[in-house]
């Protein structure tokens, strides 16, 4: 079972992600957008996956489904947040290309 937590330890934030008990993210920041950025973007990859999954079609590149998903749903939040989400989407595709 996949699980997140958001805490503050009164000085930073901080956003732990873990499957079957094992921690497989934890990342720490002092600025309010960077959480509140990981945090909605956890849920639009799993909204876009879902997405994806009912989508698809014969030849579709399944990533970039899952891409232009989270993208379109990461601007209806906000311009700031699809921007971070392309410049994360680049960064990927830069040492895995589609």
């Amino acid at each position: 079972m996949l699980q997140s937590a958001i805490y503050s330890d009164g000085q930073r934030y901080h956003f732990v992600y873990s499957e079957r008990g094992t921690e497989n993210k934890h990342n720490v920041t002092d600025n309010l957008f960077e959480i509140t950025y990981w945090v909605i973007s956890s849920i639009t990859d799993t909204l876009a996956i879902r997405y994806m999954r009912t989508h698809i079609l014969p030849n579709q590149s399944q990533r970039k489904i899952i891409f232009d998903k989270k993208l379109s749903l990461l601007s209806i939040v906000g311009e700031n947040y699809k921007k971070a989400g392309e410049i994360e989407i680049s960064e990927i595709l830069k040492t895995s290309p589609l």
